[in-house]
């Protein structure tokens, strides 16, 4: 069963680019929607604390692995009471009219049409869906998550200011961030915990998640990326591969992938004391189009890739 975690930030948050930020030679920390391994370790982190380290809570955070033992399905921001996603890459701004755009075809290839620049931002999870099914009705807007800028300065160990190290923080501010989840797997199913840079605290409750998935059936389908993909080098290929597993081996005969830039992903192996290597994850709002010789059904939502369980390769099934 799916569940949902909503997470109420107690201010705003902080959850910096890749970057490194030194202040007095990098003055501006600029912060982005977090990747999903960031919340899940927020909460692997909360539940040891919470169980003082014992076995059980070991156990169900994965201490020193990968994974936990629950799954993180997907993270996603809550903007003015809406829950929402990444604007699908093919949702474009041209002369201030936001359109979907359908691939067209060339000498037996598909193409992408060009008409103005991706719009960019989040859509309400509703409109997703009515993207996905072909019912459009023009009236896309997308949103931007909140920021806030606030002004520091570095401090010596006696908490003294340093001269010349006056750097500008950019926070967020939510009304929440969503996280389905399933096998939830520690009794406490709220709390208060640290989120993100600089200490930042958040309370959350868990709640049943009112969403059914069936299939979805057709003959031109595509996929829409609903969190960080990482699929390696050979992305087409591992799609095509788990598209086959899933159809009983229908391959599609015709695919175009419409990816964002790559998002590196690396973090700090507790188990080894030592840092990850990176990984690169397809970006949210990606794109991948297929056809087949006749009509297959595949599952609504599919999990693609590595890390699943932290939170990435969530993937929608649309029609085209």
């Amino acid at each position: 069963m799916i569940e949902k975690i909503t997470i109420v930030p107690n201010d705003v948050l902080l959850f910096r680019e890749s970057r490194p930020f030194f202040a007095g030679e990098s003055h501006v920390a600029r912060s982005l929607f977090p990747l999903p391994q960031t919340i899940a370790g927020a909460l692997r982190s909360f539940i040891l604390v919470n169980g003082n380290f014992s076995e059980k809570a070991k156990k169900c955070a994965g201490y020193k692995k990968e994974e936990p033992e629950f799954e993180i399905v997907g993270v996603f921001p809550v903007i003015e009471r809406e829950e929402v996603v990444a604007t699908p890459i093919n949702v474009v701004k041209n002369n201030c009219k936001i359109s979907v755009v359908k691939p067209g075809e060339f000498k037996d290839r598909l193409f992408l049409p060009h008409e103005g620049k991706p719009a960019g931002g989040f859509i309400p999870f509703d409109m997703l869906m009515k993207i996905l099914s072909e019912k459009i009705d023009n009236s896309i807007k997308p949103k931007k998550i909140p920021r806030e800028k606030r002004i520091g300065i570095a401090l010596d160990s006696t908490k003294t200011a340093l001269e010349g190290h006056l750097y500008t923080v950019e926070f967020l501010r939510m009304d929440a961030i969503s996280v389905w989840i399933k096998d939830w797997c520690w009794e406490k199913r709220g709390g208060t915990f640290k989120v993100g840079g600089e200490s930042r605290f958040a309370s959350f409750y868990t709640e049943p998640l009112e969403l059914s998935f069936g299939s979805v059936e057709g003959k031109r389908l595509f996929l829409y990326f609903a969190t960080p993909t990482i699929l390696g080098r050979d992305a087409v290929d591992s799609i095509l591969r788990k598209i086959e597993d899933v159809t009983n081996g229908r391959k599609p005969q015709l695919h175009l992938s419409v990816f964002g830039k790559p998002i590196p992903i690396s973090g700090w192996d507790y188990a080894k004391n030592k840092p990850k290597g990176v990984k690169h994850a397809i970006p949210p709002g990606s794109l991948f189009f297929m056809g087949f010789d006749a009509p297959v059904a595949l599952p609504k939502y599919l999990k693609l890739g590595a890390l699943t369980k932290l939170g990435y390769g969530l993937t929608f099934v649309g029609v085209w």
